[in-house]
């Protein structure tokens, strides 16, 4: 009798055979494949994928790999669910063929796993540049959320602690195969988006909670599907529909969590800054030991939005105006307001940069629209009157403080 696998890696494709060989090479070079089982779910690829899968396949990981096709594109919550019906793992990860392996992450996330009240686990998810790209997903408010970290330097301090987590991502998300099946699996009627915060809310109205393991890492090139964000107002309208009111605002403690403020920009988009004391001393170490530390501190922690401006004044007196352009993109990445946008668009006017300039122009067009809509006062408003009444202070001030900007 063939022992139960401890785990079956489900993964949707749908052409792109060069990213699909490359994260089962990877995945075969870094995973021991004792008590695995892959299981790979064509979508009809009209590329390489169906004539040369099943062979690399069950040469890397021998009768353990399963190679299953559908005859149209049935997208990822039911290529996902096909899978995981035809898999036989005590716990299923759900990958995307955009990832890559440095590492083997499954102990530590089976280690995860195991733990009291966790629903499911994923590894820290890098781009090729060694910057964030998923370390979880937090929520402004329930139909306002976004990846935490993004694009922070892999080594920056927030990857040794861990926050509390009501969702994550299932580009690489490991799961009871029980508990999957038992809440119904990926909701099937979204093609291609909120498959996970869908499932990932189910798993919050039982009690459990989502993690991120940050001692295991995996390379992620994101969105690399075709049609990716095609159906993106009617996933929404769903997700609406479906999840409610059921994440929570929870941005703040996620800040906290890592010794952090939470910042609202103009048109009501989050973002993270160092605490007051944090900030105060990387004032005064630039002070001491001059502005070439102002640039190794923004290159460990792109969230010091006050260190942009000194330093992008400085290059500008000393007539440097390409690298102060450079980093006023970055300042516009990570501390996205009306001064970041208004600062690119000085440089690259100063350098007569059309073609950037026209791109920034839009992007302030777009911000101030939503800065003007009617609905941000009132949504603000009772956010804070939740925050307080829930004790959550730092909201409530961080609202407050952008009320009265907001009014001025």
């Amino acid at each position: 009798m063939t022992a139960q696998p401890a785990v079956s890696i489900v993964i949707p494709v749908f052409n792109k055979w060069d990213m699909t060989r490359d994260c089962l090479e990877s995945m075969a070079a870094h995973v021991g494949a004792e008590g695995l089982e892959v299981v790979v779910v064509d979508n009809a690829s009209s590329d390489p994928t169906a004539e040369h899968c099943p062979a690399l396949g069950a040469s890397l990981f021998g009768p353990a790999f399963r190679f299953l096709r559908n005859e149209s594109n049935l997208g990822f919550a039911k290529a996902c669910n096909m899978g995981a019906a035809a898999s036989a793992g005590e716990r299923i990860f759900f990958l995307n063929n955009d990832t890559l392996f440095t590492h083997d992450p499954l102990p530590a996330l089976l280690d995860e796993l195991a733990k009291d009240g966790t629903g499911c686990c994923g590894p820290l998810l890098l781009y090729p540049d060694d910057t964030i790209q998923h370390m979880g997903i937090g929520f402004l408010h329930a139909n306002k959320c976004s990846h935490i970290f993004r694009k922070y330097p892999r080594n920056h301090r927030v990857t040794r602690r861990t926050a509390p987590l009501q969702a994550i991502s299932a580009a690489a998300m490991l799961v009871p195969a029980a508990l999957f099946r038992s809440l119904g699996a990926f909701h099937e009627g979204y093609v291609n988006g909120y498959e996970d915060l869908d499932l990932c809310s189910r798993m919050g109205r039982e009690g459990l909670r989502c993690s991120i393991r940050t001692d295991a890492s995996m390379v992620h090139l994101e969105s690399q599907s075709a049609g990716r964000f095609d159906s993106e107002s009617e996933n929404f309208q769903i997700y609406c529909r479906r999840v409610g009111e059921i994440f929570e605002p929870d941005l703040d403690i996620i800040a906290r969590s890592h010794g952090m403020d939470l910042a609202i920009n103009e048109w009501f988009e989050p973002y993270f800054v160092p605490g007051r004391r944090l900030a105060e001393s990387y004032a005064e170490r630039v002070r001491r030991d001059g502005l070439q530390t102002a640039m190794d501190i923004l290159a460990q922690d792109p969230s010091w939005e006050d260190g942009y401006y000194t330093l992008i004044k400085a290059l500008c007196d000393n007539g440097l105006l390409k690298h102060a352009f450079t980093l006023s993109m970055d300042l516009t990445t990570f501390c996205p307001t009306l001064t970041a946008l208004d600062t690119a668009m000085d440089l690259t006017q100063r350098l007569g940069n059309a073609r950037h300039m026209q791109v920034l122009a839009d992007q302030r067009r777009m911000a101030m629209e939503a800065a003007q809509s009617p609905n941000l006062t009132r949504n603000a408003g009772a956010m804070r009157v939740w925050a307080r009444t829930h004790g959550r202070d730092h909201l409530a001030e961080v609202l407050s403080r952008w009320t009265a900007a907001h009014a001025a």
